[in-house]
């Protein structure tokens, strides 16, 4: 069962059973796909555990795509892009991201807006559906 994450940042002050349950939104989809799924309102102190959660599932693949789910997620703000930067660009195996975000169009937007000018991404996609999301994973592993 997910756990139902609060809209709200959570801290260094969240409690053992949340700390284990922002982790768990990291794992591993399939071979070599990992799986990222948004809190609703994100952190750097989020992101520190993801980067810790990718770190170790990743560390014996040669290579890895990303799938975000952000269907549950606002957009971030100006000191989370900030902390996403180091974040991707320590990902050395990652090939390639693949957002969805649901029926969101604004969403859309925010996600592209992120990942090409905020972080610099050059090798990611955004759709609507975790379908979608998948199988721009397969075609571009296919190339």
């Amino acid at each position: 069962m997910l756990y139902k994450f609060e809209a709200r940042a959570y801290g260094p002050d969240s409690t053992a059973e949340q700390i284990q349950a922002i982790r768990d939104c990291i794992y591993l989809h399939a071979p070599n796909i990992i799986y990222w799924r948004e809190l609703p309102v994100q952190s750097v102190f989020q992101f520190d555990l993801f980067e810790q959660r990718l770190n170790q599932l990743s560390q014996d693949m040669t290579h890895y795509d990303l799938v975000i789910d952000l269907t549950e997620a606002l957009p971030p703000n100006g000191e989370c892009r900030e902390r996403l930067k180091p974040l991707f660009a320590g990902q050395a195996k990652m090939r390639r991201v693949a957002v969805f975000t649901g029926k969101n169009f604004m969403l859309n937007i925010a996600a592209k807006f992120v990942l090409g000018s905020s972080v610099g991404m050059k090798n990611f996609s955004v759709s609507k559906t975790l379908d979608a999301a998948l199988e721009d994973c397969r075609r571009a592993a296919l190339k």
